[in-house]
């Protein structure tokens, strides 16, 4: 259990395709994700909340991961399923990069309009792609995305951070865990001292 107070409400933001279920599933405690990822047999749900103890800086807190929903006819249950996040995780596959342009242009606009003051993460998924030419073959001979593209993207987004995992060989898993409860600290210090300067004001009043 934490000793912070309640959970970090963390959500993974996304197209089909990104791996964001894959991030899910890796993040749960006592998951058997791991094994089932091996063999691509992994659960995929509307969306789903996992819990996760992290010891950052000395400390221990607990986050909960939640999933957004994709598909369009589920848009109103979408944005209920956002209002409450405080840390959003922003997921594009590294080869692909159409997920990079809908993340900028539909996904992360929609996701503040509902949350306007989520703090996000911008995560390039499936890394073990980017020197794996047999992989890379799955996406039709596709080159990895630039990185001054997505350094453009990372700065017009205005994100706290950017960082490139892979699920399947649990690469910069750790890492990202550490940023998610860096930005959830951020995102209430923030939010309490807006609330002070409400109750400076009322007392004024």
């Amino acid at each position: 259990m934490s000793n912070n107070d309640e959970a970090i409400k963390v959500m993974i933001v996304g197209e089909w395709g990104t791996g964001r279920n894959h991030l899910l599933y890796r993040l749960q405690d006592h998951s058997p994700y791991y094994e089932l990822i091996k063999e691509q047999e992994y659960l995929v749900r509307l969306y789903d909340d996992v819990r996760r103890g992290v010891t950052y800086e000395g400390s221990s807190y607990e986050i909960t991961v939640r999933t957004i929903i994709e598909p369009e006819e589920f848009s109103r249950l979408k944005g209920l399923s956002m209002f409450d996040r405080e840390v959003a995780i922003l997921c594009f596959n590294l080869m692909n990069e159409s997920s990079l342009k809908s993340l900028s242009e539909y996904h992360y606009p929609f996701m503040k309009h509902v949350n306007t003051n989520v703090i996000s993460i911008l995560v390039g998924t499936k890394s073990d792609l980017l020197n794996n030419p047999e992989g890379q073959n799955t996406y039709q001979d596709k080159e990895p995305i630039p990185k001054d593209q997505i350094e453009e993207v990372k700065t017009t987004l205005g994100v706290r951070d950017y960082i490139e995992i892979s699920t399947l060989e649990d690469v910069n898993i750790d890492k990202l865990l550490q940023l998610v409860v860096k930005c959830g600290i951020e995102y209430r210090e923030i939010k309490k001292k807006e609330e002070t300067k409400k109750n400076k004001k009322c007392c004024l009043l």
